[in-house]
């Protein structure tokens, strides 16, 4: 799988005769891992409370009310810690606009595309215990798991020159300790709870391993008084000799459900690597089979037909593979397993609409208006009538689940009850809750904006069935 790099309009391409400097959007020919790394991103660990499964809807609007992105927001989780009746969220966070365009690009190839945010990459290598150093350019972040809390620093240099990264290292060191100081978890007076701290670069200037920053990394050793260990990095050839990527150890840990992408998608992407790894498992039985033949032909002769025959079969399978994986085909049945898996799931989910609709009126009272109650099929993802009159809607929630339909509604915060919208959103899904229903942000009809400058929202309604309604209101 082809390694890249997305920073901001440009892209740079890893390939072994050297790096390439591309548009962001640029024709695939091959399978690719894109690792986004871009300065307009927001790192954070915010503390919230409420319902994780809600946890990036609410990163969302911290975001929006802290003015740390101008406009929307796409958020992007990476670790959960829960504290008590509150939770830290590590997340990413990107400009909607810019975030959908790439996720729009990365879809439309006829080849593989895995999105993929570098942070999501960094906590993916840390063990408890560990952290990371890792420099883009002139941008510092930290990133520690001190017994499986999230700890995050970053910070910029004023340009790649040695002297400015020196001297940033002396704030970077500063920050590192004040930020782990601060986390719960480590054990005051026993100085810095790290076992181990790594350092790696995007892409460094350097002939060896020991030449990568030497001069920063002895400052933050100082500062610290913490061994740092530089982790494996790749020389480059070609046009690119005497430079080391280091993204390429990051990439090693990849897996399918660290890209930000959908269900079918990933599946797909599953099924790639369960393909690639039985090619691997094929040439080794073939090997073997080559070596287990030459040696029954030297014992005996009726040995050596045998050893032959199972030589044949073992390239016969290997054929077979490599044909299987050259076509990119799914597993026999791949579809039909996975669409009986997904109705289901929905059928196992889906609410009796006739609840939802008294559910939905006592809510009334947080200023939510309720504009549309309608199903959704997931596998076609095509919607029915909407469900104005309670009989219909009985008799579409029967129909709904015994075909793996979905409840949705589309809704909006009233003009006239005079309230922001964070606090009526939040009443409404608390007092859904305690009717037992549970709302999850879902792509709707009629999402947008209505004229009075109200924004529609759509939400899927799901059954609470792992607890009572007032514990999940508490």
């Amino acid at each position: 799988m082809l390694l890249a790099c997305a920073m901001g309009a440009r892209c740079e391409v890893y390939r072994p005769q050297g790096v390439s400097d591309m548009p962001r959007e640029f024709p695939v020919e091959e399978d690719l891992l894109l690792v986004v790394d871009s300065d307009d991103a927001v790192v954070q660990i915010a503390r919230l409370s409420g319902d994780s499964r809600h946890a990036t809807a609410l990163a969302s609007r911290h975001v929006r009310q802290q003015g740390l992105i101008e406009g929307d927001a796409s958020v992007i989780g990476h670790a959960t810690l829960r504290r008590g009746g509150e939770y830290d969220l590590l997340f990413t966070a990107y400009p909607t606009a810019r975030w959908k365009a790439l996720q729009a690009w990365a879809s439309s190839q006829a080849h593989a595309v895995a999105v993929v945010p570098v942070l999501a990459l960094l906590w993916n290598s840390l063990r408890p215990g560990a952290g990371v150093i890792y420099r883009s350019g002139a941008r510092f972040t930290f990133l520690a798991n001190v017994r499986g809390a999230p700890v995050h620093f970053h910070t910029q240099a004023f340009s790649e020159e040695v002297s400015d990264l020196v001297a940033t290292a002396g704030i970077l060191a500063d920050g590192i300790r004040a930020q782990l100081s601060a986390v719960p978890e480590a054990t005051a007076g026993a100085g810095i709870p790290l076992e181990s701290l790594g350092w790696v670069c995007r892409l460094a200037t350097a002939q060896s391993s020991l030449d990568i920053d030497p001069e920063v990394i002895a400052r933050v050793e100082a500062q610290l008084q913490l061994k740092v260990d530089r982790l494996p990095h790749e020389p480059l050839r070609g046009a690119s000799q005497g430079r080391m990527l280091g993204l390429a150890y990051l990439a090693q840990g990849f897996h399918p459900r660290l890209a930000v992408c959908a269900p079918s998608e990933r599946a797909a992407l599953v099924a790639r690597q369960h393909l690639k790894l039985a090619g691997w498992a094929a040439s080794g039985v073939a090997a073997l089979a080559v070596l287990g033949a030459a040696g029954f032909w030297a014992s005996s002769l009726s040995l050596r037909a045998t050893a032959g025959r199972t030589a044949d079969e073992a390239a016969r399978i290997e054929a077979l593979i490599r044909q299987r994986a050259a076509a990119e085909v799914m597993p026999t049945q791949f579809d039909e397993t996975r669409a009986l898996v997904e109705r289901l799931g929905s059928f196992a989910d889906s609410p009796d609409l006739t609840q939802i609709l008294g559910a939905l009126r006592a809510a009334g009272g947080s200023g939510v208006k309720v504009l549309r109650v309608y199903t959704v099929l997931p596998e076609k993802g095509a919607t029915s009538r909407s469900a104005p009159a309670p009989a219909a809607a009985a008799t579409g929630a029967a129909r709904a689940g015994a075909s793996g339909r979905r409840i949705q509604i589309d809704a909006t915060v009233d003009a006239a009850s005079e309230r922001s919208e964070s606090d009526a959103l939040s009443d409404f899904v608390a007092l859904l809750r305690k009717q037992g229903f549970a709302l999850v942000e879902a792509e709707g009809q009629s999402r947008g904006n209505l004229a009075s400058g109200r924004t529609v929202f759509s939400y899927e309604l799901k059954t609470m069935r792992n607890e009572s309604p007032e514990q999940g209101a508490r």
